[in-house]
C-alpha cells in the first residue's frame, strides 16, 4: 500500500475510501511489514555478504581461525536464506506475528553489527599477524562462539515464524474453501427444492 488512503466496498457495493490514519492498528501492522521487509533486504542483499567476506579475509591472516569461522559462516548463510524467505512473505504474518517478528530481525541486525566491529577490531591493518592471532586467541574465540549462539537462537526463531506463516495460509486457505463449498451447497440445496409456498 503505497498511499494512506485505501477505496474498500461497503455491503451495499457503494464505494467507500479511508484513511489509514485513521486506523491506526492497521497502520501500525503495515508499517512494520514494510520495516520487516527492508530490514531483511539490508541484512540478506549486503550486511552480510559483506560480513562473510570480512570473516573470509580474517581467515586467510589468522589460521588457526578457521573452523571458528566457518561455523560462524554458515549460521550467517543460514540466517540468510531464512531472511529472504521471510522477506516474500512478510505481508502474510498475521497480525500477532509481525510485531514480535520485527522485534527478532531488530535483534538479529544488531547482533551482525557486532560481529562486524568485533571482527574489523581483530582484523585491524594496524596489527601485525602475530598481534591477530594473540588477539583471536585472548577475546576472539570467546566472542565470536557467543555470536553464533546468538544468532542461531535468532534464525530458530524466524525460521519457526515463517513456519508458522506457511501454516496459517494454508489453514486460512481450507477454511475459506470449505465456507465457500458449505454456501455454495447451501444454494444448491436451496435450488433444487424450489420456493417455499406460501402460508
Amino acid at each position: 500500500m503505497d498511499s494512506m488512503w485505501v477505496s474498500s466496498l461497503s455491503e451495499n457495493n457503494s464505494s467507500t475510501t479511508f484513511c489509514l490514519v485513521d486506523h491506526p492498528a492497521m497502520l501500525t501492522d503495515i508499517l512494520i511489514e514494510r520495516s520487516i521487509s527492508a530490514d531483511c533486504v539490508s541484512l540478506s542483499g549486503s550486511r552480510i555478504p559483506q560480513l562473510l567476506a570480512s570473516l573470509t579475509a580474517f581467515v586467510r591472516h589468522v589460521r588457526e581461525a578457521r573452523s571458528d569461522i566457518d561455523a560462524l559462516s554458515r549460521e550467517l548463510h543460514s540466517l540468510q536464506t531464512v531472511l529472504e524467505l521471510l522477506r516474500e512473505d512478510a505481508d502474510l504474518f498475521p497480525a500477532e506475528l509481525v510485531e514480535r517478528t520485527a522485534v527478532v530481525v531488530k535483534h538479529c541486525s544488531s547482533v551482525v553489527e557486532k560481529i562486524d566491529v568485533s571482527i574489523s577490531a581483530l582484523d585491524d591493518t594496524g596489527r601485525s599477524k602475530q598481534e591477530k592471532r594473540g588477539a583471536w586467541l585472548d577475546t576472539g574465540v570467546e566472542e565470536m562462539a557467543g555470536f553464533r549462539t546468538a544468532l542461531e537462537a535468532h534464525r530458530l526463531a524466524l525460521g519457526l515464524a515463517v513456519d508458522l506463516v506457511g501454516v496459517y495460509v494454508y489453514v486460512s486457505f481450507t477454511y475459506l474453501h470449505t465456507y465457500i463449498l458449505t454456501a455454495w451447497r447451501s444454494c444448491d440445496i436451496y435450488y433444487k427444492a424450489g420456493p417455499r409456498p406460501d402460508r
